[in-house]
């Protein structure tokens, strides 16, 4: 096999690259609802869209794994218990194992049904492309709405319940697909991977296990990613490319950590770069908890985890310390490093000043937390083109 530069590298040693999705559209019938299996045990023919025919009906797709999936969880829950006797039922859909789900909802339980789609022929029917994703369907089984669940109110249920159309903020999936242009007749490969340059402005990234994607996405924003290096401090004239590229590697689920691991060294061959971290000094801070656990931790019972920052807000399901010392780093430009002696891993959400940034050092003291004035390393990714 011969490596052409930024074109396809492919290893087939036989992975499954599934064909892009049709999105249904508003007003379109809804696709069947077909699951392997309930929660709570009952037919699944109770969840067909003929037995719920006269109901709407609230589809949401997600996974443990998924850190806004679960994060939506009591919010979703609000409106299940608030319309608790309406004619409206509550599906949640994942195609992840049975046990996995059920030790997961003896500490996050779920207040709907929770379905089992484990050949992903819902999804691929729904144009699922990333989770969550929220599909509200109406008494006559069209489809009325695509959003997120946190963008689900109870006044957009009620329009639903009464036929009227709803308002609701529309969810416009971009398609993640990366389909190679050829791919001969056989077995699936088991791992595949594909570095391109992009052909679409629609950019986005997704991952789950064994899935790592970036789609219209530049080396800078990538490389941040896999290196976990905030972009701000990702340097070097390789960094400065604007071209942006497609990525994907996919392999066998159960290789997760494995496939993470070959990833720096994966992209730093297709997009031939030398990658190093490189350390300066810096006047920064240090995080304390002098007095203990900090006010505004809530111990994280989902497998997976989200951050997401800026805007005057910090909402982190299933991080750690850390990580929010990162977050903190990232908004003020200077080094923080954590040194609270507190492990484990976290749901919270401070909100501060956007117009000041240093403003959530004095939301996060209020909580508890002390920052110590010093002098630290801070972390840069020095990535320069490679030597021919």
């Amino acid at each position: 096999m011969r490596l052409h530069r930024y074109g396809i590298v492919a290893i087939s040693v036989a992975l499954l690259i599934a064909p892009a999705f049709s999105a249904v559209k508003i007003g379109d019938p809804a696709p069947p609802i077909g699951l392997d299996a309930l929660i709570p045990v009952q037919p699944v023919e109770n969840a067909s869209l003929g037995a719920l025919a006269g109901k709407a009906v609230v589809l949401e797709f997600w996974a443990t794994w998924c850190g806004s999936c679960v994060g939506a969880i009591p919010h979703l829950n609000e409106l299940v218990d608030r319309f608790a006797n309406r004619p409206i039922q509550f599906i949640s859909v994942t195609d992840e194992e049975t046990a996995i789900v059920e030790e997961f909802l003896k500490t996050r339980p779920i207040h709907g049904w929770v379905g089992f789609d484990r050949a992903q022929r819902m999804a691929k029917a729904y144009g699922r492309e990333g989770i969550p994703f929220t599909v509200l369907i109406d008494a006559k089984g069209k489809v009325a709405g695509l959003t997120l669940p946190e963008s689900v109110k109870a006044g957009d249920l009620e329009d639903l319940l009464a036929g009227r159309p709803l308002t609701l903020s529309v969810w416009v999936q971009v398609d993640m697909s990366i389909p190679r242009v050829s791919l001969e007749d056989g077995p699936a490969p088991l791992l595949d991977i594909i570095v391109r340059p992009s052909s679409t402005g629609n950019s986005g990234m997704r991952s789950g296990p064994s899935l790592f994607q970036w789609k219209a996405s530049t080396i800078r924003d990538i490389l941040s990613n896999v290196y976990e290096v905030d972009f701000a401090f990702v340097r070097g004239d390789a960094a400065e490319d604007p071209t942006r590229y497609d990525v994907s590697v996919t392999g066998p689920k159960n290789q997760n950590e494995a496939l993470r691991k070959l990833l720096p060294d994966l992209l730093a061959v297709a997009f031939q770069v030398d990658v190093r971290r490189e350390k300066r000094e810096s006047e920064g801070w240090i995080l304390k908890a002098p007095h203990g656990k900090p006010d505004g931790l809530k111990d994280a019972a989902g497998y997976g985890g989200s951050a997401n920052w800026g805007g005057g807000k910090v909402h982190v399901i299933g991080g750690d310390l850390a990580q929010l010392a990162r977050i903190t780093q990232s908004l003020l430009g200077k080094p923080v490093t954590d040194q609270t002696g507190i492990s484990g891993r976290f749901d919270f959400d401070f909100q501060y000043d956007q117009k000041r940034p240093e403003s959530l050092l004095d939301v996060l003291r209020e909580h508890g937390f002390a920052f110590e004035p010093a002098t630290l390393p801070l972390e840069f990714l020095i990535v320069t083109k490679a030597a021919r």
